[in-house]
């Protein structure tokens, strides 16, 4: 049974009795009166005691527990810090307006995206064929700093290069790798997962919390024995940053560097051979007849409800797990829509099986 913690009043009532029993003459309930005034100086004490003791408990449990104590507490004792904003990083096409060979590229340029963020070229690049082909790093962190290619950013004026072009292209591949600070809720998710699986030295949840502990990647499914006895393929999503949580190229190098998949230490185990690998979208379309209440707000609560299912219950399908997808998840994340009494799901007309190594994704949603 939860404890509730008295009000003021209360324990204010129960001094004033306990005053009554055990000081026979007195009454604490006259005013005015030195124990009355004591009751309620003492019930204001009591009182904070109580909701000290009430917010002590909550920092108990990682479950319950705020943003400090879930940090700098439970996380702490785990190794488990939050994962910071990253920036994003990639390559640039800068070009000259007459094309001079030989001409040096200095690091340290920066260059404009349209609305003002900004980033810096981080090596010096030689022109060939009036164009030459940088990387660049943001100047600030977070999801938002990803670009995809063919944008075209405005380099800054350089006085001592004046046969630049303004114009500076996002090469093939785009900008990515950026992502936002880790939520307390997702920081939580994974303390919670640390403490219920512990270590093995290489088990399936190792994998998971190892490729999770990466800034934007929020799941990871894991399919051993892929190619070999000793072989592992991670497919690792990114669903607060990225389409379908689809990871890029950069993502997935982020998680080969640190697991230990691209030649480099690493935390897996010495014999295992790391596959990092995205998971290929399959799109479901999903096509409604016969819906009760078809107005527009109940066919966007319906997509609302159609695209939470997706995020919450789909998984990627490996050759160890293969994922079929039930038609009775799609029917009972539309009925949950409100204002949804009645439909018939036309589309997919059965469950759908999906192949290894492909995620689904929310098509379409048509009302017939």
């Amino acid at each position: 049974m939860a404890f509730s913690i008295p009000s003021i009043g209360e324990i204010g009532t129960r001094l004033k009795n306990s005053f009554r029993a055990y000081l026979p003459g007195t009454d604490a309930w006259i005013e005015p009166n030195n124990l009355s005034v004591t009751s309620r100086t003492f019930a204001l004490t009591m009182f904070e005691a109580y909701q000290r003791l009430q917010f002590l408990y909550r920092q108990l449990f990682a479950s319950t527990a705020d943003a400090y104590h879930l940090e700098f507490r439970h996380g702490y004792e785990y190794g488990i810090t939050r994962k910071a904003s990253q920036a994003a990083s990639g390559f640039v096409i800068i070009s000259q307006v007459t094309p001079t060979a030989n001409v040096v590229i200095p690091a340290g340029l920066r260059v404009l995206r349209g609305d003002n963020v900004s980033y810096i070229t981080t090596q010096a690049g030689v022109m060939a064929s009036g164009a030459v082909t940088v990387p660049v790093r943001c100047e600030t962190s977070g999801a938002s700093t990803d670009t995809p290619d063919g944008v075209q950013f405005a380099l800054e004026q350089q006085p001592s290069l004046p046969n630049l072009s303004d114009t500076v292209v996002v090469a093939a591949g785009g900008i990515g790798g950026g992502a936002d600070a880790e939520t307390d809720d997702q920081l939580r998710s994974r303390i919670l997962y640390r403490k219920r699986n512990p270590p093995h030295g290489g088990s399936l949840a190792d994998y998971v919390i190892w490729a999770t502990s990466i800034p934007g990647c929020t799941r990871c499914y894991v399919s051993p024995f892929t190619n070999s006895p000793s072989a592992v393929t991670l497919y690792p999503l990114f669903d607060d940053t990225r389409v379908n949580g689809i990871p890029t190229d950069a993502d997935l190098a982020a998680v080969r560097d640190y697991i230990g998949a691209s030649g480099t230490d690493g935390v897996r185990p010495v014999t295992a051979r790391i596959y990092v690998v995205a998971a290929i979208p399959t799109v479901v379309p999903i096509t409604i007849s016969n819906l009760s209440n078809d107005t527009s707000a109940t066919r966007q609560a319906i997509a609302v409800q159609l695209a939470a299912m997706f995020v919450e219950r789909i998984v990627v399908s490996t050759p160890n797990s293969p994922f079929v997808l039930p038609i009775s998840w799609i029917s009972e994340a539309i009925s949950r829509a409100t204002n949804e009494n009645r439909h018939t799901l036309v589309s997919p007309p059965s469950d759908v099986s999906i192949a290894a190594g492909h995620l689904p994704v929310l098509g379409s949603i048509s009302f017939v």
